[in-house]
């Protein structure tokens, strides 16, 4: 789930589910490739959602979801990177996506990344934990036929079980 930007104009906050798969294939031992579908509800406004379903269980003559997806509604697209593991730790990541939804918009994304691993440094993530990792990343995002792009930087957290 990935937060949501209020909307000026509207008023509203606008946010975005995903559902994704990854098989990931170790190339080598200090490199790992993956690739996966992903399956979300892009822009969605959640609140138009909730106010046309407790329409529909109400009014047996609404029409189900119709402004739920006003904005882009679902969609469908694959992701697909890499990492390599520069020295035990530290890494690097890149990875490209795209996703295309009902309005036959296509947003495509690529991130390039600096991770720092944390499980060898605390003996109770060693024996908890997988993974362990601190990463900065850099997003470039843009939405093809219509213009627009945006940059963002992401400092997170990711762990493995």
């Amino acid at each position: 789930m990935f937060g949501g930007n209020i909307d000026n104009s509207h008023a509203l906050i606008f946010t975005r589910y995903l559902l994704d798969a990854k098989y990931h294939i170790r190339a080598t031992p200090g490199l790992d490739v993956y690739i996966g579908p992903i399956l979300g509800i892009d822009n969605t406004n959640i609140e138009a959602i909730r106010k046309d379903f407790r329409a529909t269980t109400n009014d047996a003559d609404s029409n189900s979801c119709s402004t739920a997806f006003d904005v882009n509604g679902p969609s469908i697209g694959w992701d697909a990177g890499a990492g390599w593991l520069i020295h035990p730790y530290w890494g690097i990541t890149g990875s490209n996506s795209a996703e295309i939804n009902l309005q036959n918009n296509i947003r495509v994304s690529f991130s390039l990344g600096l991770a720092f691993n944390l499980l060898p440094q605390w003996q109770r993530l060693q024996d908890n934990l997988s993974a362990a990792w601190v990463h900065l990343d850099w997003i470039k995002a843009f939405t093809v036929r219509s213009g627009g792009s945006e940059n963002s930087i992401l400092l997170g957290v990711s762990t493995g079980f």
